[in-house]
Protein backbone atom coordinates (compact mmCIF):
# COMPACT_ATOMS: atom_id res chain seq x y z
CA UNK A 1 0.00 0.00 0.00
CA UNK A 2 1.28 3.45 -0.85
CA UNK A 3 0.22 7.03 -0.22
CA UNK A 4 0.94 9.99 -2.50
CA UNK A 5 1.58 13.53 -1.22
CA UNK A 6 1.94 16.94 -2.86
CA UNK A 7 3.01 20.25 -1.32
CA UNK A 8 0.70 23.20 -0.83
CA UNK A 9 3.24 25.39 -2.64
CA UNK A 10 5.41 24.95 -5.68
CA UNK A 11 8.76 23.51 -4.60
CA UNK A 12 12.03 22.91 -6.37
CA UNK A 13 12.93 19.28 -6.91
CA UNK A 14 16.60 20.29 -6.67
CA UNK A 15 16.05 21.56 -3.12
CA UNK A 16 15.51 17.92 -2.11
CA UNK A 17 18.52 16.39 -3.88
CA UNK A 18 20.85 16.95 -0.94
CA UNK A 19 18.40 17.21 1.93
CA UNK A 20 20.14 16.71 5.25
CA UNK A 21 17.95 17.88 8.14
CA UNK A 22 16.76 16.36 11.41
CA UNK A 23 18.43 13.00 10.63
CA UNK A 24 16.73 12.90 7.21
CA UNK A 25 18.98 12.51 4.21
CA UNK A 26 19.01 11.55 0.55
CA UNK A 27 19.77 7.85 0.35
CA UNK A 28 19.79 7.33 -3.39
CA UNK A 29 18.82 8.73 -6.74
CA UNK A 30 17.37 6.18 -9.16
CA UNK A 31 17.99 5.83 -12.90
CA UNK A 32 15.16 8.29 -13.61
CA UNK A 33 16.61 10.90 -11.27
CA UNK A 34 13.99 10.37 -8.55
CA UNK A 35 15.12 10.61 -4.92
CA UNK A 36 14.70 8.30 -1.95
CA UNK A 37 14.77 10.15 1.38
CA UNK A 38 15.32 8.24 4.61
CA UNK A 39 15.53 8.78 8.35
CA UNK A 40 17.33 5.46 8.80
CA UNK A 41 14.11 3.53 9.49
CA UNK A 42 11.56 4.73 6.97
CA UNK A 43 11.71 6.19 3.48
CA UNK A 44 9.83 8.48 1.12
CA UNK A 45 10.24 8.65 -2.65
CA UNK A 46 10.35 12.08 -4.31
CA UNK A 47 9.38 12.29 -7.99
CA UNK A 48 10.26 15.08 -10.38
CA UNK A 49 7.48 17.31 -11.70
CA UNK A 50 5.87 16.33 -15.00
CA UNK A 51 3.23 17.99 -17.17
CA UNK A 52 0.57 16.15 -15.14
CA UNK A 53 2.07 16.31 -11.65
CA UNK A 54 4.01 18.76 -9.47
CA UNK A 55 6.93 17.41 -7.42
CA UNK A 56 5.29 14.43 -5.69
CA UNK A 57 6.09 12.21 -2.73
CA UNK A 58 5.20 8.55 -2.20
CA UNK A 59 5.14 6.47 0.95
CA UNK A 60 5.49 2.81 0.01
CA UNK A 61 4.68 -0.15 2.17
CA UNK A 62 3.98 0.10 5.87
CA UNK A 63 6.88 2.39 6.77
CA UNK A 64 6.11 5.61 8.68
CA UNK A 65 7.71 8.66 7.01
CA UNK A 66 6.29 11.17 9.53
CA UNK A 67 9.78 12.34 10.54
CA UNK A 68 10.78 12.76 6.88
CA UNK A 69 7.61 14.70 6.07
CA UNK A 70 8.16 16.93 9.10
CA UNK A 71 11.74 17.70 7.99
CA UNK A 72 10.59 18.56 4.45
CA UNK A 73 7.84 20.81 5.77
CA UNK A 74 10.25 22.56 8.13
CA UNK A 75 13.09 23.08 5.64
CA UNK A 76 10.90 24.13 2.69
CA UNK A 77 8.16 25.88 4.70
CA UNK A 78 5.39 23.86 3.05
CA UNK A 79 2.67 21.47 4.11
CA UNK A 80 2.47 18.04 2.45
CA UNK A 81 -1.08 16.99 1.64
CA UNK A 82 -1.93 13.30 1.29
CA UNK A 83 -4.13 11.83 -1.41
CA UNK A 84 -6.73 11.13 1.28
CA UNK A 85 -7.25 14.82 1.98
CA UNK A 86 -9.94 16.74 0.15
CA UNK A 87 -7.66 19.37 -1.43
CA UNK A 88 -5.11 16.87 -2.81
CA UNK A 89 -6.45 16.58 -6.37
CA UNK A 90 -6.88 20.33 -6.78
CA UNK A 91 -3.34 20.96 -5.51
CA UNK A 92 -2.00 18.27 -7.82
CA UNK A 93 -3.64 19.84 -10.87
CA UNK A 94 -2.68 23.39 -9.90
CA UNK A 95 0.88 22.37 -9.10
CA UNK A 96 1.37 20.75 -12.47
CA UNK A 97 0.47 24.08 -14.07
CA UNK A 98 3.50 25.64 -12.36
CA UNK A 99 1.83 28.13 -10.04
CA UNK A 100 4.02 29.59 -7.30
CA UNK A 101 1.46 29.53 -4.49
CA UNK A 102 -1.27 26.94 -4.47
CA UNK A 103 -4.49 28.05 -2.86
CA UNK A 104 -7.44 25.72 -2.49
CA UNK A 105 -10.82 27.47 -2.72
Amino acid sequence: MSTMFVADQKISFDSLRNLDADDVRTQEIDENGNILLTDGKSCLWVYQATTDWPVAFERCGKNDPAMIISAIEKVLNVCLISEYEEEFEKLRKMGSAGTDRLTVV
